[in-house]
């Protein structure tokens, strides 16, 4: 386990898909978990390029994207919502759920991130196929003498 580049991995894929799932049109892919879930599937390769990965890395990758992610992605929604204001279109499409309603929805976007990531992150593990050991040679038994 190298914690440099699993911190190193999630918080870079974080940091972008946090910014990108925040983009009104973009945002669109998110309501069935879609950024969320192959971020921590990209978060685990960015992690495991050309080596062999276990699940625990990737699970703990996943883990820093969905922190870095959920951080990222509050505050990007944050500034959306701002400019949208600013703009005289916030009213479009959403209703207000006031300050107590805000800060659930930030917890449950934290929350989310953390599983799904870690979830999209094992799903990479699973799925990437490179050796980890030579294989064995099976000889024969010799007959007689």
């Amino acid at each position: 386990m190298e914690a440099k580049n699993i911190v190193f991995s999630g918080f870079l894929v974080g940091l972008a898909v946090g910014v990108i799932a925040a983009v009104p049109v973009i945002r669109l892919c998110n309501v069935c978990c879609l950024w969320i879930f192959f971020g921590g599937f990209l978060a685990a390769y960015v992690y495991g390029r050309g080596r062999a990965v276990e699940y625990v890395d990737c699970a703990a990758v996943g883990v820093v994207f969905g922190l870095t992610y959920g951080v990222v992605s509050n505050s990007s929604l944050l500034v959306v919502g701002l400019i949208l204001d600013a703009l005289n279109l916030s009213h479009i499409g959403s209703g207000s759920f006031g300050l107590a309603g805000s800060a659930l929805k930030a917890i449950i976007r934290v929350f989310l991130g953390i599983v799904l990531g870690a979830s999209g992150s094992v799903v990479y593990a699973a799925t990437s196929f490179q050796k980890t050991a030579k294989p064995v040679e099976a000889k024969a038994p010799k007959l007689g003498r």
